[in-house]
Parts: C-alpha cells; sequence; structure tokens
C-alpha cells in the first residue's frame, strides 16, 4: 500500500509543487530541508522517483474510478520538463470510462497535432507511448446529423491500431468500427496490434465478418480473449459442459493467425449489488496452439477443444479475480475495466 505526502521541489528559477512520491521518502525527506532538489538526485532516480509517482495503482483505486491518472496529471503541471518525464507512463495504459472520457481523448489528439503543427514544446506523439488501450462505452454516431455534431471516432484509429493490447466493452463497439472503416484506414497494411480482450453482456460479430476491413481486422488476431459472462446461472447438471454456449458462434474459421484463446467458465459467483444479486465469472480456460509441433495451424481447433467431451483436457484453469464493485456503483461493465487496468488480460494471454 502506498501513502502519498505534498513536497515541494527548488530549482534555478522558481518553486513549484509535487504532489504524492511514495511513503518511503518520508523518513528520508524528514531529515532534509524543507525544499526537496529532485534535480540534484541522478537522472535515474529521478526518473525512477516520477515513474513510481506516475503509473496507476489499480488495487487503490477500485473505488475511485475517476483517480486512476490524478497523480500523473499533477506531475504534468509541475513544469515542461516534469511533464515530458511523465507522459510516457501517463499514456502507457489508457482507459476511457465513459463517452465523455472518450471524446476528451480525442480532442487531447487534434491538440496535439495542433502542438506539432505550430512547433509547440508540449507536443507529443500519442500513438509512440500508448502501449494498452481500453474503452468501456461510446456515443453511437448519427448518421443524419449535421456535420458539426458527427461523432467522428476515426481520429482514435492511429492511435489503437499500434498498441501491444487493445480491450473494448461491447458499448464501445462504434469505436472499433469507424476506425476501421475510415477512408485513410487500410487495416489490411498498417493495423499491428494483435492482441484483443472484447467484454461485456455480448459481442456482435456480424459488423466485422460482413465487411472487408473487420475481416482484415481479424485476420490479424494472435491473441483472443472474451470476458462475456455466462447467462445461465442455474447450478450446472453433471452432465453439461462448463464451456458457455456462445462460444460456437465465435468466427474462429476467421483468425488464421490465432493462436491462443480465453474465455470464463460456467462456475459463476453469487454477489450481491444492493437490492439485485448479479454473477460473476471465478474461472477462466486458456487454450494455445504450439506452432513448434504443428505445421498447419487450423483457428478451428479451438472450437474442437471447447466442444470436446473434456474440454478443460486441452487447456489450463486459471483464476479470473474480478473486483467487487463498491455498492454505490450501479454500472457492473467496472468490472471488466478494472481487470484490464490490472492486466488480468495479459496474464491470460500469456497462459
Amino acid at each position: 500500500m502506498i501513502s502519498w505526502i505534498s513536497i515541494y521541489i527548488s530549482r534555478t528559477n522558481f518553486t513549484s509543487r509535487l504532489y504524492f512520491l511514495p511513503c518511503w521518502f518520508i523518513g528520508y525527506l524528514s531529515k532534509m530541508l524543507p525544499y526537496f532538489p529532485l534535480t540534484e538526485l541522478t537522472t535515474e532516480l529521478a526518473l525512477e522517483i516520477i515513474r513510481l509517482a506516475a503509473t496507476p495503482a489499480p488495487d487503490e483505486n477500485l473505488h475511485r474510478r475517476r483517480g486512476y491518472y490524478s497523480t500523473a496529471l499533477s506531475l504534468c503541471s509541475v513544469s515542461s520538463t516534469i511533464r515530458r518525464a511523465t507522459m510516457p507512463y501517463l499514456l502507457h495504459t489508457i482507459i476511457l470510462s465513459s463517452s465523455s472520457d472518450v471524446l476528451s481523448f480525442i480532442d487531447s489528439l487534434r491538440l496535439q497535432k495542433q502542438h506539432m503543427f505550430h512547433g509547440s514544446r508540449l507536443a507529443v506523439q500519442y500513438s509512440h507511448f500508448v502501449r494498452r488501450f481500453w474503452s468501456t462505452e461510446c456515443w453511437e454516431p448519427l448518421v443524419d446529423s449535421h456535420a458539426h455534431d458527427m461523432l467522428d471516432y476515426t481520429t482514435l484509429y492511429d492511435v489503437i491500431r499500434g498498441v501491444e493490447s487493445l480491450g473494448l466493452n461491447f458499448l464501445s463497439l462504434h469505436l472499433l468500427y469507424n476506425g476501421l472503416s475510415a477512408p485513410l484506414s487500410n487495416p489490411r497494411e498498417d493495423w499491428f496490434c494483435r492482441r484483443v480482450t472484447l467484454a461485456g453482456l455480448f459481442w456482435r460479430w456480424k459488423p466485422l465478418t460482413s465487411t472487408s476491413e473487420g475481416l482484415a481486422f481479424l485476420r490479424q488476431i494472435t491473441h483472443l480473449n472474451l470476458w462475456i459472462p455466462d447467462h445461465q446461472i442455474d447450478p450446472l447438471s453433471p452432465n453439461r459442459s462448463p464451456i458457455p454456449r456462445w462460444v460456437e458462434q465465435v468466427p474462429f474459421a476467421l483468425m488464421p493467425n490465432l493462436i491462443h484463446f480465453s474465455c470464463p467458465l460456467l462456475t459463476n459467483q453469487k454477489l450481491q449489488l444492493g437490492h439485485n444479486p448479479y454473477y460473476t465469472p471465478t474461472e477462466v480456460i486458456v487454450y494455445a496452439v504450439d506452432l513448434s509441433c504443428t505445421l498447419d495451424h487450423d483457428p478451428t481447433v479451438f472450437l474442437q477443444w471447447a466442444s470436446a467431451p473434456d474440454p478443460l483436457a486441452y487447456g489450463v484453469v486459471l483464476p479470473f479475480r474480478t473486483p467487487i464493485l463498491p455498492p454505490d456503483c450501479a454500472h457492473e461493465d467496472w468490472r471488466w475495466e478494472v481487470a484490464y487496468l490490472q492486466g488480468q488480460e495479459d496474464r491470460m494471454l500469456q497462459g
């Protein structure tokens, strides 16, 4: 657990406040002058302090959804030098919790284009630093809207096409579809993201399987997590497969490069949210293809394994630690968001 304190930094011509340094510095700082000379530290130590302070700590923010980036944003307000050092950690993992967050991030991307055009020292190429991207929801663009009212998600394409891991709730479908179908997009040639996590109550495959750009997206996927809870909440019968039935709808045949697949098992835990009970998966099955043992890879093997009499014999079962929602939170999709922030998708993709 990390506690935070507010200290002062003394620099050559100004004094500014740097918030939220780790508590293990308290004893050290208490023996020093009231003004802490960060610039007198070695570069490596100063950057490590900034990294620790700027990196979101998911376990500490489960009950403060808006607090993921508060420390990093405070650091960016100190000076242009601290801002440049902080931005890579601020941008490494992007979590957009709401539709308004998506629009704010798009506005930030557009502002950066202006900064780069004018040669501003505040210019940052976001796509160089964003490695993990998650969106919980986004508003649906309306075709008959006026031009100035149109929601344009195509600006995000340059960011999400190159991330190492992409996570989307089904409420963010339009963000993906609009980016893939943008006039300047070419997912056959410029889409580089191979690891995808899709979450929510359901997933609509047809918009991807019925378009050329959607098919190009599916062909690029090598690692796929599907966090779709089971809608069957009754106790499992002894003869029933622990694999959810919706796996049969996954278009494995259209993912020729898929070598890693995971999904929740039908082992649900009953939880209480106010007066309403809900169910959350507690385990996932992870299937992986060893390319060193096969020359002709058929992606439909994942469906064959999942449909086998003993589907657990072909994969590895891992615990799925979805966070418990706070009593005042009515947005159940927050569970998937926090699970992604905690890096659970990476743990499953690595099996």
